[in-house]
């Protein structure tokens, strides 16, 4: 799962992981992700920082709730040590600093793949 609010960034990643044969579902706020969370069990989630609803950082953590294996993955041009370590904190695994390279996400998935 990709939530993410530029779309952009939402179809890079998902040639990336479709080069993986991972498919990718897409939300691009924090509402939409709640509509899907019912319906869907992802094993990876990236999620971008700065959502139009809200902070996908502050969001982590009801994310882990309901996908306690998932691999979650933070993504973020503004990568502050701050920024970081709440996201650490508040139960993502990886952190992707944009922009970001295509090895850099095939890093980050190697885990689970």
């Amino acid at each position: 799962m990709i939530i993410e609010d530029d779309f952009s960034i939402f179809l890079v990643l998902e040639l990336i992981l479709q080069d993986k044969a991972i498919r990718a579902l897409h939300a691009d706020s924090i509402a939409e992700t709640k509509a899907l969370l019912e319906k869907i069990s992802p094993e990876i989630i990236f999620v971008d920082n700065w959502l139009p609803d809200g902070s996908g950082i502050e969001f982590i953590p009801v994310l882990r709730r309901k996908f306690s294996d998932a691999l979650i993955i933070t993504m973020t041009a503004q990568s502050t040590a701050e920024i970081r370590k709440l996201s650490s904190v508040n139960g993502a695994d990886l952190f992707l600093e944009k922009p970001f390279a295509m090895n850099d996400v095939y890093e980050s998935i190697s885990s689970r793949i």
